[in-house]
Protein backbone atom coordinates (compact mmCIF):
# COMPACT_ATOMS: atom_id res chain seq x y z
CA UNK A 1 0.00 0.00 0.00
CA UNK A 2 2.79 2.47 1.11
CA UNK A 3 4.51 1.87 -2.52
CA UNK A 4 1.01 1.97 -4.22
CA UNK A 5 0.56 5.81 -2.52
CA UNK A 6 4.24 6.36 -4.05
CA UNK A 7 3.33 5.91 -7.04
CA UNK A 8 0.32 7.74 -6.97
CA UNK A 9 2.26 10.63 -5.63
CA UNK A 10 5.12 9.82 -8.47
CA UNK A 11 2.07 10.26 -11.01
CA UNK A 12 0.41 13.29 -9.56
CA UNK A 13 3.96 15.48 -9.40
CA UNK A 14 4.71 14.15 -12.81
CA UNK A 15 1.26 15.30 -14.21
CA UNK A 16 2.06 18.42 -12.46
CA UNK A 17 5.66 18.95 -14.16
CA UNK A 18 3.80 18.41 -17.52
CA UNK A 19 1.41 20.82 -16.57
CA UNK A 20 4.39 23.27 -15.91
CA UNK A 21 5.89 22.34 -18.95
CA UNK A 22 2.87 23.13 -20.84
CA UNK A 23 1.93 26.25 -19.50
CA UNK A 24 6.43 27.78 -20.10
CA UNK A 25 6.33 26.18 -23.48
CA UNK A 26 2.88 28.29 -24.19
CA UNK A 27 4.26 31.29 -22.62
CA UNK A 28 7.46 31.34 -25.17
CA UNK A 29 5.20 30.73 -28.00
CA UNK A 30 2.97 33.89 -26.76
CA UNK A 31 6.16 36.18 -26.36
CA UNK A 32 7.34 34.89 -29.54
CA UNK A 33 4.22 35.73 -31.13
CA UNK A 34 4.37 39.16 -30.00
CA UNK A 35 7.27 39.67 -31.07
CA UNK A 36 6.50 38.58 -34.58
CA UNK A 37 3.65 41.15 -34.47
CA UNK A 38 5.94 44.27 -33.27
CA UNK A 39 8.28 43.02 -36.74
CA UNK A 40 5.11 42.87 -38.87
CA UNK A 41 3.97 46.18 -37.62
CA UNK A 42 7.56 47.58 -38.33
CA UNK A 43 8.01 45.98 -41.15
CA UNK A 44 4.56 47.23 -42.57
CA UNK A 45 5.96 51.07 -41.72
CA UNK A 46 9.06 50.39 -43.67
CA UNK A 47 7.33 48.67 -46.52
CA UNK A 48 4.71 52.07 -46.86
CA UNK A 49 7.36 54.88 -46.34
CA UNK A 50 9.29 53.08 -49.67
CA UNK A 51 6.11 53.28 -51.26
CA UNK A 52 5.38 56.73 -50.61
CA UNK A 53 9.13 56.89 -52.03
CA UNK A 54 8.75 54.91 -54.79
CA UNK A 55 5.68 56.63 -55.65
CA UNK A 56 7.10 60.34 -55.45
CA UNK A 57 9.97 59.55 -57.68
CA UNK A 58 7.24 57.95 -60.09
CA UNK A 59 5.75 61.23 -60.20
CA UNK A 60 9.13 62.83 -61.45
CA UNK A 61 9.74 59.80 -63.82
CA UNK A 62 12.51 58.36 -62.04
CA UNK A 63 10.93 55.10 -61.77
CA UNK A 64 8.37 53.12 -63.94
CA UNK A 65 4.87 51.86 -62.77
CA UNK A 66 5.76 48.64 -62.28
CA UNK A 67 7.89 49.51 -59.10
CA UNK A 68 5.25 51.32 -57.32
CA UNK A 69 2.65 48.17 -57.92
CA UNK A 70 5.24 45.56 -57.03
CA UNK A 71 5.81 48.01 -53.87
CA UNK A 72 1.89 47.85 -53.16
CA UNK A 73 2.27 44.21 -53.61
CA UNK A 74 4.50 44.12 -50.81
CA UNK A 75 3.09 46.20 -48.82
CA UNK A 76 -0.19 43.96 -49.17
CA UNK A 77 1.41 40.90 -48.63
CA UNK A 78 2.74 42.30 -45.42
CA UNK A 79 -0.55 43.37 -43.86
CA UNK A 80 -2.26 40.40 -45.28
CA UNK A 81 0.39 38.26 -42.51
CA UNK A 82 -0.96 40.56 -39.52
CA UNK A 83 -4.24 39.02 -38.81
CA UNK A 84 -3.13 35.95 -39.29
CA UNK A 85 -0.38 36.42 -36.57
CA UNK A 86 -3.27 38.04 -34.20
CA UNK A 87 -5.39 35.43 -34.64
CA UNK A 88 -2.35 32.95 -33.08
CA UNK A 89 -1.96 35.56 -30.70
CA UNK A 90 -5.55 35.63 -29.50
CA UNK A 91 -5.30 31.40 -29.29
CA UNK A 92 -2.49 31.17 -27.23
CA UNK A 93 -3.79 33.47 -24.70
CA UNK A 94 -6.99 31.63 -24.60
CA UNK A 95 -4.43 28.27 -24.25
CA UNK A 96 -3.17 30.57 -21.59
CA UNK A 97 -5.87 31.04 -19.74
CA UNK A 98 -6.93 27.14 -19.51
CA UNK A 99 -3.49 26.20 -17.97
CA UNK A 100 -3.30 29.08 -15.35
CA UNK A 101 -7.28 28.20 -14.66
CA UNK A 102 -8.17 31.94 -14.95
CA UNK A 103 -11.01 33.46 -16.66
CA UNK A 104 -9.91 36.47 -17.29
CA UNK A 105 -7.29 37.43 -19.88
CA UNK A 106 -5.84 40.72 -17.52
CA UNK A 107 -4.98 38.14 -15.36
CA UNK A 108 -2.65 36.73 -17.37
CA UNK A 109 0.85 37.91 -16.30
CA UNK A 110 2.96 40.48 -18.40
CA UNK A 111 4.91 39.97 -21.30
CA UNK A 112 8.19 40.99 -22.07
CA UNK A 113 9.49 42.72 -25.27
CA UNK A 114 11.38 40.25 -26.21
CA UNK A 115 12.34 36.26 -25.29
CA UNK A 116 14.77 36.24 -22.11
CA UNK A 117 18.31 34.89 -22.50
CA UNK A 118 19.01 31.67 -22.76
CA UNK A 119 20.70 30.37 -19.75
CA UNK A 120 23.26 27.98 -19.71
CA UNK A 121 22.70 24.21 -20.07
CA UNK A 122 21.95 22.79 -16.51
CA UNK A 123 24.51 20.04 -15.22
CA UNK A 124 23.63 16.34 -16.64
CA UNK A 125 24.43 14.71 -13.41
CA UNK A 126 24.27 10.77 -13.80
CA UNK A 127 21.72 8.46 -15.31
CA UNK A 128 21.13 7.48 -12.03
CA UNK A 129 20.20 10.48 -10.41
CA UNK A 130 17.19 10.80 -13.10
CA UNK A 131 15.19 8.24 -10.48
CA UNK A 132 15.47 10.76 -7.90
CA UNK A 133 14.66 13.92 -10.29
CA UNK A 134 12.45 12.75 -12.32
CA UNK A 135 8.48 11.60 -10.78
CA UNK A 136 7.45 9.99 -13.62
CA UNK A 137 10.30 7.34 -12.78
CA UNK A 138 10.24 7.72 -9.02
CA UNK A 139 6.48 6.67 -10.18
CA UNK A 140 7.72 3.40 -12.03
CA UNK A 141 10.42 2.51 -9.26
CA UNK A 142 6.99 2.42 -7.13
CA UNK A 143 5.21 0.24 -8.92
CA UNK A 144 7.91 -1.85 -9.30
CA UNK A 145 8.55 -2.51 -5.19
CA UNK A 146 4.70 -3.07 -5.18
CA UNK A 147 4.47 -5.56 -7.83
CA UNK A 148 7.69 -7.49 -5.87
CA UNK A 149 5.64 -7.10 -2.55
CA UNK A 150 2.62 -8.42 -4.07
CA UNK A 151 4.69 -11.44 -5.74
CA UNK A 152 6.72 -12.32 -2.16
CA UNK A 153 2.87 -12.15 -0.96
CA UNK A 154 2.01 -14.84 -3.33
CA UNK A 155 4.33 -16.92 -2.68
CA UNK A 156 4.00 -16.54 1.27
CA UNK A 157 0.70 -18.03 0.93
CA UNK A 158 1.74 -21.33 -0.15
CA UNK A 159 3.49 -21.58 3.85
CA UNK A 160 1.50 -23.59 6.85
CA UNK A 161 -0.20 -20.41 8.80
CA UNK A 162 0.89 -20.85 12.65
CA UNK A 163 -2.03 -19.55 15.27
CA UNK A 164 -2.00 -19.02 18.94
CA UNK A 165 -4.91 -18.85 21.09
CA UNK A 166 -5.15 -18.26 24.83
CA UNK A 167 -8.38 -17.97 26.76
CA UNK A 168 -8.59 -17.24 30.75
CA UNK A 169 -12.01 -16.89 32.73
CA UNK A 170 -14.05 -17.86 35.86
CA UNK A 171 -16.78 -20.42 36.37
CA UNK A 172 -19.21 -20.61 38.60
CA UNK A 173 -20.92 -23.74 39.88
CA UNK A 174 -24.33 -23.93 41.52
CA UNK A 175 -25.11 -26.87 43.93
CA UNK A 176 -25.66 -26.29 47.67
CA UNK A 177 -23.85 -23.52 47.20
CA UNK A 178 -22.06 -21.78 44.90
CA UNK A 179 -18.86 -22.62 44.11
CA UNK A 180 -16.41 -20.93 41.56
CA UNK A 181 -13.09 -21.62 40.10
CA UNK A 182 -10.81 -20.14 37.60
CA UNK A 183 -9.85 -21.72 34.27
CA UNK A 184 -7.28 -20.94 31.75
CA UNK A 185 -6.81 -22.54 28.20
CA UNK A 186 -3.73 -21.98 25.59
CA UNK A 187 -4.49 -23.77 22.13
CA UNK A 188 -1.74 -23.65 18.83
CA UNK A 189 -2.84 -24.41 15.72
CA UNK A 190 -1.31 -25.53 12.46
CA UNK A 191 -2.99 -25.09 8.73
CA UNK A 192 -1.50 -26.46 5.46
CA UNK A 193 -2.86 -24.79 1.82
CA UNK A 194 -3.76 -27.59 0.21
CA UNK A 195 -7.48 -27.25 -1.34
CA UNK A 196 -6.27 -23.95 -2.33
CA UNK A 197 -2.80 -24.67 -4.11
CA UNK A 198 -4.20 -24.43 -7.51
CA UNK A 199 -5.69 -21.25 -7.36
CA UNK A 200 -2.81 -19.67 -4.92
CA UNK A 201 -0.69 -21.04 -7.89
CA UNK A 202 -2.44 -19.07 -10.28
CA UNK A 203 -2.29 -15.82 -8.31
CA UNK A 204 1.33 -16.38 -7.18
CA UNK A 205 1.61 -16.56 -11.82
CA UNK A 206 0.05 -13.25 -11.94
CA UNK A 207 2.02 -11.77 -9.59
CA UNK A 208 5.32 -12.60 -10.84
CA UNK A 209 4.34 -11.43 -14.17
CA UNK A 210 3.11 -8.23 -12.99
CA UNK A 211 6.69 -7.64 -11.40
CA UNK A 212 8.14 -8.70 -14.45
CA UNK A 213 6.00 -6.35 -16.19
CA UNK A 214 6.56 -3.33 -13.96
CA UNK A 215 10.27 -4.23 -14.04
CA UNK A 216 10.38 -3.87 -18.24
CA UNK A 217 8.30 -0.60 -17.50
CA UNK A 218 10.89 0.94 -15.13
CA UNK A 219 13.92 -0.30 -17.31
CA UNK A 220 11.83 1.37 -20.75
CA UNK A 221 11.05 4.60 -18.74
CA UNK A 222 14.72 4.90 -17.14
CA UNK A 223 16.18 4.02 -20.75
CA UNK A 224 13.81 6.98 -22.71
CA UNK A 225 14.55 9.47 -20.10
CA UNK A 226 18.27 9.11 -20.50
CA UNK A 227 17.32 9.26 -24.38
CA UNK A 228 15.68 12.08 -23.56
CA UNK A 229 18.49 14.08 -21.74
CA UNK A 230 20.78 13.38 -24.50
CA UNK A 231 18.48 14.24 -27.17
CA UNK A 232 17.64 17.46 -25.59
CA UNK A 233 21.29 18.53 -24.74
CA UNK A 234 22.55 17.47 -28.40
CA UNK A 235 19.20 19.48 -29.65
CA UNK A 236 19.78 22.69 -27.98
CA UNK A 237 23.48 22.92 -28.72
CA UNK A 238 22.37 22.93 -32.53
CA UNK A 239 19.90 25.28 -31.22
CA UNK A 240 22.67 27.94 -30.31
CA UNK A 241 24.15 27.65 -33.11
CA UNK A 242 21.75 28.77 -35.27
CA UNK A 243 20.79 31.53 -32.95
CA UNK A 244 23.98 32.69 -33.63
CA UNK A 245 23.72 32.19 -37.50
CA UNK A 246 20.49 34.24 -37.62
CA UNK A 247 21.68 36.82 -35.60
CA UNK A 248 24.61 37.06 -38.43
CA UNK A 249 22.00 37.29 -40.84
CA UNK A 250 19.50 39.59 -39.77
CA UNK A 251 22.69 42.17 -39.01
CA UNK A 252 24.01 41.59 -42.78
CA UNK A 253 20.40 42.10 -44.17
CA UNK A 254 19.85 45.36 -41.80
CA UNK A 255 22.66 46.85 -43.16
CA UNK A 256 22.22 45.66 -47.20
CA UNK A 257 18.86 47.47 -46.76
CA UNK A 258 19.90 50.52 -45.59
CA UNK A 259 22.62 51.07 -47.83
CA UNK A 260 20.46 50.12 -50.92
CA UNK A 261 17.58 52.66 -49.25
CA UNK A 262 20.31 55.32 -48.93
CA UNK A 263 21.51 55.01 -52.22
CA UNK A 264 18.05 54.44 -53.75
CA UNK A 265 17.33 57.62 -52.16
CA UNK A 266 20.08 58.75 -54.37
CA UNK A 267 19.51 57.51 -57.47
CA UNK A 268 22.04 55.22 -57.43
CA UNK A 269 20.39 51.78 -57.14
CA UNK A 270 17.57 50.52 -59.08
CA UNK A 271 14.38 49.43 -57.35
CA UNK A 272 14.44 45.60 -57.79
CA UNK A 273 17.73 46.11 -55.68
CA UNK A 274 16.32 47.89 -52.99
CA UNK A 275 13.10 45.56 -53.17
CA UNK A 276 15.80 42.19 -52.74
CA UNK A 277 17.29 43.65 -50.14
CA UNK A 278 14.07 44.67 -48.24
CA UNK A 279 12.95 41.21 -48.55
CA UNK A 280 15.62 39.82 -47.24
CA UNK A 281 15.69 41.46 -43.88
Amino acid sequence: GRFDHAAAQGDRDAAALGVGTAIASTWYDLVATQAKLALLDNQRRVVADLLALTEARYEQGEVTGLDVLQQRQQLAATESQLPAMRAASIQLQGAMLVLLAQPDPASLPALPAALPAVPPAPPTGLPADLLENRPDLRAAMARYESSDASARAALRSFLPSLGLSAQAGRQYFVTDETKENDTWMVAGSVSVPLWQARGAHTGLQTSRAARDAAAHGLSSAALAAVREVESALAVEAEYRLQVEAYERQVEAATLAFEHSRERYLLGLVTYPQVLSALQAD
